[in-house]
């Protein structure tokens, strides 16, 4: 009976994983994907909680999800959809993979489905902007909290594909809004806004705006360095602020006492 194990179905799509990897021929690669689908849709089905793991079906769909991407590259649009949902469930408790798997497929999605749509891919562009600032906030409390190095590496190799991605798509008219209204809806999110700051810094031709100078002096106080000192200052000379912008500098040079770019600041 398909409730009797939940064993019986994870060993199931274990084995034809082991199929899929090792020894399947292109015509029957098509059957044992249909085939491993169906056993995470089964799976879900009959277990959707467990004393172990309440959301277990959020969990059994998030390997559908990843394993879909994994073996099928040409189903990305699909696995965007499952992953959307169980990334909603799960929130900080997605894998590492599945993080990077989802945002991949938001790429590809954009790009590829909706070609040819530029509203849609208009909305979707300011989703996975809305999209990183979350999934790098999961990735952080992962890093944070795990207790296996090899977890906190996985994240952070995560982080990093995420930011590779987002510079490729990001736009800075598009970026300071979205940033904007994420920090009106929390103000005292000190976390929130190093990301914001780091976005910032990391979009080209990104710090002459009305965002920039007020998250980077306020965390400049918490956290000075003679960079972050040289860039704020920078940012003032931009907007015509000497006096402000010299102020800076010289912290820049003062804090710099033995590093590298003394003779640049």
């Amino acid at each position: 009976p398909p409730k009797s194990s939940q064993k019986l179905w994870a060993d199931g799509a274990y084995l034809i994983k082991l199929e899929l990897k090792n020894n399947s021929s292109e015509e029957r690669q098509p059957q044992l994907i249909d085939s491993l689908m169906a056993v995470y849709d089964t799976r879900a089905e009959h277990f959707p909680t467990t004393l172990k793991n309440p959301k277990n079906k959020c969990s059994v769909l998030e390997r559908k999800g990843t394993d879909l991407y994994r073996f099928n590259k040409s189903a990305f649009a699909e696995s965007y959809e499952i992953l959307k949902s169980t990334i909603d469930c799960l929130e900080g408790k997605s894998s590492a993979t599945a993080i990077k798997t989802f945002y991949n497929a938001s790429a590809l999605t954009m790009q590829r489905t909706l070609k040819g749509d530029s509203v849609a891919q208009n909305n979707l562009k300011i989703q996975m902007l809305n999209d990183y600032i979350r999934l790098t906030a999961y990735c952080d409390e992962n890093i944070t909290t795990a207790t296996k190095e090899k977890t906190k590496q996985n994240y952070t190799k995560v982080k990093s594909a995420l930011e590779r991605l987002f510079v490729q798509i990001a736009k800075c008219d598009e970026i300071v809004p979205i940033l904007s209204a994420a920090i009106e809806s929390n103000p005292d999110d000190t976390l929130l806004k190093r990301q914001a700051l780091q976005i910032l810094e990391n979009t080209p031709n990104c710090s002459d705006n009305e965002l920039y100078l007020p998250i980077a002096t306020e965390l400049y106080k918490t956290q000075p360095s003679a960079r972050a000192a040289y860039d704020i200052g920078i940012a003032y000379s931009k907007a015509n602020q000497l006096d402000s912008s010299l102020v800076y500098m010289s912290e820049a040079v003062e804090k710099c006492i033995d590093c590298e770019d003394r003779f640049n600041y």
